[in-house]
């Protein structure tokens, strides 16, 4: 028979060790939701998200916090902007005015301002839900704040509308015929950035009057006697200026110097000693510019010598 004496202390130390066994069983008590994930609060963006883990979940969250902020943004630029109203003038009118958000938040979603925007200045609750986590998120945003991104915005807006407006003055002044290219891909970008049609159409049109102005350029002769022949660029009655070197092709005459004499003058000059007077004497003369191919021809007579 067993002693009883070991029995009951075996029975005494099980009976310790059953309130720890059952104590280790417990599950961690849920920390509760702070009462922000279920309401709204005065200066602040809330939002939440479900994604497959904790850092999902938050970036998805993010960007919805992202999203609504831009929204603000451009509900407000778009009630008070000038280039809306002839927009709305045909069509349908909410149709009209969503697209032109749309156009907004495109364009500001890109900007320095905005991009700036960081989830350590948010307040994140998170809890695991079936098949990943649910992230809450409060990110302050005041109207104060609302009203300085939108006037950052439209000052970052006035700068491009302005240079718009400069290049339309530099249409009509500019002289060096190499910088077309370069207004022509600006012009682009601005109409890449324009978010309404008004300026749109402004881009549209102001690229099509520089190619057309490229078009327009020509050979004016100074002075034409054989040996040489001294000439100006001109577009629209304005002297030109390049710095392209023509091509010239002359079948009597071995060999032409080319020179820029400097505020948009220019000479070709060539020697006549092995050229007959009944020769069809001429050189042609070609400027092949990006957007226009300039040919020349200079007769030279010989018989009149």
């Amino acid at each position: 028979m067993r002693n009883p004496l070991k029995i009951f202390a075996f029975l005494c130390v099980m009976l310790l060790c059953v309130p720890s066994l059952a104590h280790g069983k417990k599950k961690p008590v849920k920390e509760p939701a702070p009462e922000w994930t279920h309401s709204s609060v005065p200066g602040y963006v809330i939002s939440s998200a479900v994604g497959g883990d904790e850092q999902d979940a938050k970036e998805r969250c993010f960007r919805n916090i992202q999203s609504e902020i831009l929204n603000s943004v451009a509900v407000n630029i778009s009630s008070t902007s000038t280039f809306t109203s002839e927009s709305y003038s045909e069509g349908d009118i909410t149709t009209t005015r969503q697209a032109y958000q749309d156009n907004i938040k495109t364009v500001a979603a890109r900007l320095p301002f905005l991009t700036g925007l960081t989830t350590a200045n948010a307040d994140v609750w998170m809890e695991q839900v079936e098949g990943g986590w649910r992230c809450f998120m409060k990110y302050p945003f005041s109207r104060f704040d609302q009203e300085e991104l939108v006037n950052q915005f439209l000052a970052y807006d006035k700068e491009k509308s302005d240079r718009l407006d400069s290049l339309k003055r530099t249409l009509a002044t500019f002289t060096n015929i190499d910088k077309i290219s370069a207004y022509i891909a600006e012009v682009e970008t601005l109409n890449t950035y324009f978010f309404d049609e008004t300026r749109k159409s402004e881009a549209e049109g102001l690229k099509r009057q520089f190619r057309e102005a490229a078009d327009r350029i020509a050979v004016t002769p100074v002075s034409n006697e054989p040996g040489l022949f001294v000439y100006h660029l001109t577009l629209d009655g304005r002297n030109m200026t390049s710095s392209l070197v023509p091509v010239t092709r002359c079948d009597t005459v071995e060999h032409i110097d080319f020179k820029d004499g400097g505020d948009g003058l220019y000479s070709l000059a060539y020697s006549t000693q092995y050229c007959l007077p009944t020769d069809e004497n001429n050189i042609t003369m070609t400027y092949n510019f990006k957007y226009k191919k300039v040919k020349y021809i200079i007769h030279f007579n010989l018989s009149k010598q």
